[in-house]
């Protein structure tokens, strides 16, 4: 008895895509989890991170962020977005996405596409870019002048 086994052509893509996944499945990176009461990432993560602590220290490129701590310092480019809450916010580095901050102290030194801020006191420096829109909202009872700073005379 003699077995043959023919494979039309969608039974092979079938085979090879399936050969594919099993292959590449192992180099596959998932999204990075960090928590904990003193977090530093110190070496670049090409991937989203997810970061929660009472001070949070990002001093090497991450794809994209969200953040959650009592002080947070961005010290690295950020390729995509970040989302940030905390009490201060210090964002030393340029973000290629957007920034979407609310908390205490925030004060923006490098450059980003879009910006969304809400906070009591927002320092915004002269030499920062946003390159489309920005909005920006502090704390009712200050005026907006001492409540946020361009890094300008008004």
């Amino acid at each position: 008895m003699e077995f043959e086994l023919t494979l039309d052509g969608g039974m092979k893509r079938l085979i090879i895509i399936s050969l594919l996944i099993i292959l590449l499945l192992p180099n596959v990176q998932a999204l990075k989890i960090l928590s904990g009461d003193q977090v530093s990432i110190d070496s670049p993560i090409d991937d989203d991170v997810f970061v929660a602590g009472g001070t949070v220290n990002i001093n090497a490129s991450v794809a994209s962020a969200v953040i959650a701590g009592g002080d947070v310092n961005i010290n690295a480019p950020v390729s995509g977005d970040v989302f940030v809450a905390g009490g201060t916010i210090a964002v030393n580095s340029d973000v290629d996405g957007k920034i979407v901050a609310a908390g205490g102290d925030i004060d923006l030194r490098g450059d980003a596409r879009n910006a969304v801020i809400a906070g009591d006191n927002i320092s915004i420096h002269s030499t920062t870019v946003i390159s489309k829109d920005a909005v920006i909202a502090c704390c009712y009872h200050y005026w907006f002048s001492r409540c946020v700073n361009f890094g300008y005379a008004f």
